[in-house]
């Protein structure tokens, strides 16, 4: 901790104040974006999510807005995935009261290198951020085991059993996955 407290000295002011909001701002023009273009098929956009997402293959050709750009490709194009996003803001705004705009943007930034480096180790494959938003989601069940939400808005669930799913889910992806798929939930945890 003294470390994190001496770079919080030296590099708070640099802090993104609200990034959860930025990370579905981001994420939710993205989604509107890909919803217009999917609405208009003669478009010929080349897909807006395919460009934006991390290939490491396409940055060494010289794409590099994609080291930026795939921080803000939705988990999803259904409607459900505004949900997600609203979710995403309450954990991460939560992690971010709990710990400081400093110290979550930190927790951000090493998770977002480390995808970044599991996509350079597989280049041949698309990197997603899915398991950073879902490290995100473990930190804040870590931090509030009792929070309850409502799955189809009915039922009531504490977050732990939902981060006991994911913890499950992410040691099936680890034994069964392929290689970038494991390389990204190590990086996520």
């Amino acid at each position: 901790m003294k470390l994190l407290d001496a770079l919080e000295r030296r590099f708070g002011r640099f802090a993104i104040p609200n990034l959860p909001l930025v990370i579905v701002m981001g994420q939710g023009l993205v989604l509107g974006l890909s919803w217009t273009e999917q609405a208009d098929p003669g478009g010929g956009g080349g897909g807006l999510l395919q460009k934006c997402s991390l290939s490491a293959a396409a940055v060494m050709t010289g794409e590099w807005w994609r080291l930026l750009t795939f921080v803000f490709v939705p988990p999803g194009v259904s409607l459900l995935v505004l949900f997600a996003l609203y979710l995403f803001l309450v954990m991460g705004r939560s992690l971010e009261a709990e710990w400081g705009s400093f110290r979550f943007n930190v927790y951000c930034l090493l998770g977002y290198l480390a995808s970044i480096g599991a996509a350079f180790l597989q280049p041949a494959e698309t990197a997603t951020c899915g398991y950073l938003a879902g490290s995100i989601f473990l930190a804040f069940a870590w931090l509030n085991p009792e929070f309850q939400i409502l799955l189809m808005f009915l039922v009531p669930v504490k977050i732990k059993f939902l981060a006991w799913l994911t913890w499950l889910f992410y040691a099936w992806r680890l034994a069964s996955g392929d290689m970038l798929d494991r390389l990204l939930v190590l990086a996520a945890v």
